[in-house]
């Protein structure tokens, strides 16, 4: 398996999209319950999850931890975002792939990338008409 650092792209995708997406926040309190509620705690998540990545390719390529392999932005560009979760949904799952290295899973914001991934598989299941008019028995 090879790792690498996701895109700025793929992480504005997932973050413009759980901060933008009303209807999953208010179904779904995964991440107000975790204290992200605002622009400034959802761009602090997006570095997280960037740390985060980036220890698992350290890990995984044996880094030091000095390295500066990757250089992580400080804020990321709002404007640029698009909402859609299907896409996220992908983004969200390279993400976690790319973070399952060494240590990394052990973590509780890997743990806590699994609940959204779950949350949102959820939230588009629920969406859809097929799954909405199959029986419950």
């Amino acid at each position: 398996m090879s790792a690498f650092i996701v895109s700025e792209k793929c992480m504005r995708t997932i973050i413009y999209n759980l901060f933008w997406n009303h209807t999953f926040k208010n179904s779904y309190s995964i991440l107000s319950r975790n204290g992200y509620k605002n622009e400034e705690d959802f761009n602090k998540l997006a570095i997280e999850l960037f740390k985060m990545n980036r220890d698992a390719v350290q890990q995984r390529y044996n880094e030091r931890e000095d390295s500066e392999f990757i250089a992580i932005p400080e804020f990321l560009n709002w404007d640029n975002g698009t909402t859609n979760k299907y896409q996220c949904l992908k983004s969200l799952k390279c993400l976690s792939y790319q973070c399952s290295e060494g240590n990394v899973p052990e973590t509780k914001l890997y743990k806590f990338l699994q609940e959204i991934i779950n949350c949102w598989m959820d939230f588009i299941i629920n969406g859809i008409p097929e799954y909405d008019n199959a029986s419950w028995d």
